[in-house]
């Protein structure tokens, strides 16, 4: 459940046209491997980029119950914090209702913290916003069984502070970051995947910045490509995920799912 981190935004997928719209993604990464010693795996994907708190509540969360999940993974709030005027309390509240409710049919809740932005030029200034629904985030696992809620603690997993895990829009992890963000919901988990252990692990070859370097590490190619079609989409009261569907709905098998990618040339 949740939005682009979890829908795989940013990993593409062998068969996608370049255009973005197939995607991979950690949670895609994490079944394919895991149904190497659960053959019987099933794994089904709800989230949609772009969706707020309040829509992961609203969309996926009926579905999720009816499908009566063993463990989910729930990332959310990540696009509500980018806005100044985010209620953190509420969005704290929404993620309480979603882990209980779920906790509350017998899943294995994962949950995850925000990214610490603080070396990130643009989203740095979200950071006390993050902070504060970081500590919430704690707390709410916290309070709560560890054998039925775990936590990605995203916010102190520093290998994510180097670039080259990130896309160029700064937003979305690559497919690199994927591979580790696998590794560590594995870790939370209790199960084995094939991505590599630490960022020694993973051969970074991609340039650190990007062309045109401008004031505080912004370039202008950024602002042109990603920041200001973001801005206008907020003043249009758009979003990337509009007229988007959930990419897996219903229940498919994770065994089935790695063989597609083998069959389509994926080759990590």
């Amino acid at each position: 459940m949740g939005d682009s981190f979890t829908e795989g935004v940013g990993d593409p997928h062998p068969l996608d046209d370049g255009s973005g719209d197939l995607v991979r993604g950690w949670a895609d990464r994490l079944a394919a491997d895991w149904s190497a010693t659960a053959p019987e795996l099933r794994y089904a994907n709800l989230s949609v980029r772009g969706r707020l708190l309040q829509g992961i509540l609203d969309e996926q969360l009926g579905p999720a119950l009816d499908m009566r999940p063993d463990v989910v993974t729930l990332c959310a709030g990540g696009n509500d914090l980018i806005r100044p005027k985010a209620d953190i309390d509420d969005l704290a509240e929404g993620m309480a209702t979603m882990v209980d409710q779920l906790t509350g049919i017998g899943a294995r809740v994962v949950m995850f913290t925000t990214l610490d932005t603080g070396n990130t030029p643009v989203f740095r200034l979200a950071r006390g916003r993050s902070a504060v629904y970081t500590e919430m985030l704690r707390e709410i696992a916290d309070r709560r069984d560890p054998g039925s809620v775990r936590l990605v603690d995203f916010w102190r997993a520093r290998e994510y502070s180097d670039p080259r895990l990130w896309c160029f829009d700064r937003l979305h992890m690559n497919s690199r970051g994927h591979r580790r963000m696998a590794r560590l919901v594995a870790a939370e988990i209790g199960t084995a995947t094939s991505a590599p252990a630490n960022t020694a692990d993973i051969d970074f070859t991609s340039p650190v910045t990007g062309p045109e370097e401008a004031v505080d590490g912004v370039s202008r190619e950024w602002l042109r490509e990603f920041a200001l079609p973001w801005v206008g989409r907020r003043v249009r009261g758009t979003s990337s995920g509009d007229g988007r569907t959930a990419k897996y709905p219903d229940w498919i098998s994770a065994a089935e799912l790695a063989d597609m990618y083998r069959a389509a040339g994926a080759r990590d």
